[in-house]
């Protein structure tokens, strides 16, 4: 039995469907957790839908002053969407000055730990001026054994 070969628009449409997909769960879960939509994220996300290409950089980062007051970018419903969606090209997660707590670095070190049915290869973290304490740099640390990671860049943080 012969295996058929996807065309190259049968793949840059599964692209576009896939990264849409995200896009829809990423808005409803940060709905459900009161938090704002990242504008960096949603940019790169829109990029990767018009050039056809996956999305391997994610970039959390806070919103420029604005003069209404919204809620706080969190990294919670990212890390629900990535889970949800099983979204598994992910190489590089960034998180700059967003406030970290220690569920959500405990959550991040689930997502990074390759365990389960489903393994997360990011290989490169960054968490710029996140506010990171002893306990989630302990935690982060155990995951390090059990994960793609090669690189961690954990600057301004306590």
């Amino acid at each position: 039995m012969k295996k058929m070969k996807k065309s190259k628009s049968e793949k840059k449409q599964n692209v576009h469907i896939i990264i849409e997909k995200f896009l829809k769960s990423y808005r409803r879960h940060c709905t459900q957790t009161s938090s704002t939509i990242s504008p960096m994220l949603m940019e790169n996300l829109q990029k990767c839908i018009e050039n056809e290409r996956m999305l391997t950089k994610f970039i959390l980062a806070r919103p420029e002053a604005s003069e209404v007051d919204l809620p706080a970018v969190t990294l919670q419903p990212l890390l629900m969407t990535i889970r949800d969606e099983r979204y598994m090209y992910g190489k590089e997660l960034c998180v700059w000055h967003i406030t970290l707590n220690n569920e959500d670095v405990a959550n991040l070190a689930l997502v990074l730990e390759l365990r389960g049915r489903t393994s997360y290869p990011f290989s490169k973290i960054e968490l710029l001026d996140c506010g990171i304490d002893t306990w989630s740099i302990e935690r982060l640390g155990k995951a390090v054994n059990v994960s793609a990671l090669t690189n961690i860049v954990l600057d301004f943080n306590e």
